[in-house]
């Protein structure tokens, strides 16, 4: 493996995961040189010098990973900058393209949705070289920093405020950081030392992003007051360790009183709550939401940890869960809520009633939108799971997996559907009274006006109602019918099942299609 331009020889003693200095002004960089690396490469600084230095000093395989995520005109220049460091350090280069608009209607933001996708591609790439390898990313002690105040400005917990980690496991991966020791004029004389050529993201200096403006003014203005960035680096590190402690302990405690679950449901143990401390079950409560996927507020958690220890059975929805408490079990489903729900003139009220035998903590009438703009992205599970999507006046089931024996096994309100014939995303949108619509087992295309109009569907509920589309095509007037798009047949080798249920009925169980 060629040397980069102008390096600078390797300290004498190298050895694996030993600390060397790579320039004199250069802080102490560790690095597992005798496993197989994949460097998360975007081509910008931090990237840039991290793979320098792995060429510079790995003695096992090295692949590099540049995920073009499509969001940027910039981002075909910075792929091409990363292709040209590559050849120059020999070192092989995948590229793998995601899809922009995609990204932008996910579910849990953009940022969160590529970042998952990042570290799927680089577990993929890992996994490819051995069980040995090691996924190496770029982020240094600026990012830690400034992670911790973005966090806070975002009123995260006392555990989101440790940042990124040195050691991690992510989509299956050992997740290393080896600059976090490293701040960013670290990086910036590494670079000018060894001639190397980066792209520049122009968004890092938009304060009208809050990551820039942590970077250009709150960390810079809190430096020259304090005279150094030894104590925020202390407090890091210790935070580090204390989050490390607490978590483990959590988790421990909530392994012991977890009935079943997976990443998007989790089943505790009722009872076992009720005779806690209040401060041990909201640890494990807000623990518990955060591993199917929930942010909750102290708020929620606080009315989760009453209604456990209230007789009855109990309904409560909270930001992006479902809770419920029935019997000995306490039930957590992740659900995806839009947070563009339309609101206003057009819209009418149905009425909801409960179900038997269970509060809901919640109004029993529910809006269904007028706004023909709505857009709901229904995400996709793990294959063989379910994710719940929270809609005005219900929630809707997007289940993946092998087709069922018979379509009927799933349920009355379960539509299956080809996977292999359908578009992505699936989204949830206002039916366009307009749009074409072909049912199922008709040949003909009529306007969903005309075939709400003729199933005797009331014009207050005409102007409401809801429909998944899949690409520019309705699958389903959601509860009164389904087209001929993309029908289960005996070819048909994965599936996807929608089923709708409004808000009288409660999240079941997970979906089980094995």
């Amino acid at each position: 493996m060629s040397r980069p331009p102008q390096a600078l020889p390797p300290s004498a003693g190298d050895a694996p995961t030993e600390a060397s200095t790579q320039a004199p002004s250069a802080p102490p960089v560790s690095l597992p040189v005798d496993r197989p690396i994949v460097v998360a490469l975007s081509g910008g600084p931090d990237s840039s010098t991290l793979l320098s230095l792995v060429a510079e000093r790995a003695t096992a395989a090295v692949r590099a990973v540049h995920v073009h995520h499509h969001l940027r005109p910039s981002a075909h220049h910075d792929a091409a900058l990363a292709a040209a460091l590559c050849r120059d350090l020999d070192v092989p280069l995948r590229v793998v393209h995601l899809d922009g608009a995609a990204l932008r209607h996910a579910p849990r933001g953009v940022s969160a949705a590529a970042r998952a996708a990042r570290y799927r591609a680089l577990a993929r790439e890992a996994d490819a070289l051995g069980p040995s390898a090691v996924v190496v990313t770029g982020h240094t002690a600026n990012d830690r920093l400034e992670t911790m105040w973005i966090r806070m400005a975002q009123g995260c917990g006392f555990g989101a405020l440790d940042g990124p980690r040195r050691e991690t496991r992510i989509a299956g991966a050992d997740v290393l950081r080896p600059l976090l020791g490293w701040w960013r004029s670290d990086v910036e004389a590494y670079i000018d030392c060894m001639g190397l050529v980066v792209a520049r993201d122009p968004s890092n200096a938009d304060r009208q992003r809050l990551r820039a403006v942590v970077r250009h003014d709150v960390l810079p203005a809190l430096t020259a007051a304090i005279g150094s960035r030894a104590p925020l680096e202390r407090t890091l590190e210790q935070l580090q360790l204390d989050v490390a402690l607490l978590r483990r302990l959590v988790d421990d405690r909530l392994d012991a009183v977890s009935l079943d679950g997976d990443d998007t449901t989790a089943r505790l143990d009722r009872s076992a709550l009720q005779t806690a401390d209040a401060t041990i079950v909201d640890a494990l409560v807000h623990r518990a939401l955060h591993r199917v996927g929930a942010r909750p507020d102290a708020a929620f958690v606080a009315r989760v940890r009453a209604a456990i220890r209230t007789p009855g059975a109990r309904h409560l929805d909270g930001p992006g869960v479902a809770v419920d408490i029935e019997g000995g079990a306490v039930r957590l489903t992740r659900v995806v809520s839009s947070a563009r729900a339309p609101s206003g003139a057009g819209t009418s009220a149905r009425a909801v009633p409960p179900s038997p035998g269970v509060h809901h903590d919640r109004p029993t009438t529910a809006k269904s939108p007028g706004d023909r703009r709505l857009h709901i992205v229904l995400a996709p599970p793990r294959p063989g799971g379910r994710t719940t999507t929270r809609v005005p006046g219900g929630y809707v089931d997007r289940i993946d997996g092998p087709p069922p024996p018979s379509p009927r096994d799933a349920g009355p309100a379960t539509e299956w559907f080809d996977a292999d014939a359908l578009d992505e995303p699936l989204a949830v949108v206002s039916a366009d009274p307009d749009a074409g619509f072909v049912p199922f087992g008709a040949t003909r295309e009529r306007t969903v006006d005309a075939i709400l109009r003729s199933d005797g569907v009331a014009a207050a509920e005409r102007r409401t109602m809801l429909a998944v589309r899949a690409g520019p095509h309705i699958l389903t007037l959601l509860g009164l019918r389904r087209s001929a798009i993309a029908p289960i047949t005996a070819s048909t080798t994965r599936a996807i099942g929608i089923r709708w249920r409004p808000d009288a009925s409660l999240p079941p169980a997970a979906a089980s299609l094995g």
